[in-house]
């Protein structure tokens, strides 16, 4: 039997509807990767909040999450985001996420 799908949320907390440049590629590898996993990774949610203070967007972001029964809740803040091993590091996030899963974490 295999593992049960991942449900992932994939929220973007910002204010006055500021992101960064850097997050265009990962959004695109983080999608190809994602694609790439459907097997393993099921999208149950994925929005925007632009709220001030920003703890308002995260809170928001994390109740969608939770009303559409996610496992796990990945927030990319304005400020931040990552490039890895491929264009962008949506393989390295989507790995990240599986071993925090497999070993029962809470938070990564």
């Amino acid at each position: 039997m295999s593992d049960p799908k991942i449900k992932l949320a994939i929220g973007l907390p910002a204010y006055g509807l500021a992101l960064d440049a850097g997050h265009a590629g990962m959004f695109l590898s983080l999608g190809h990767a994602l694609s790439s996993n459907d097997d393993k990774f099921e999208l149950a949610m994925m929005g925007m909040a632009s709220k001030n203070p920003v703890a308002e967007a995260r809170n928001s972001i994390v109740a969608s999450a939770l009303d559409a029964g996610a496992d796990w809740v990945l927030q990319v803040d304005a400020d931040t985001y990552h490039h890895g091993q491929d264009f962008g590091g949506g393989t390295d996030i989507l790995q990240m996420i599986k071993d925090g899963d497999r070993a029962g974490a809470a938070v990564i």
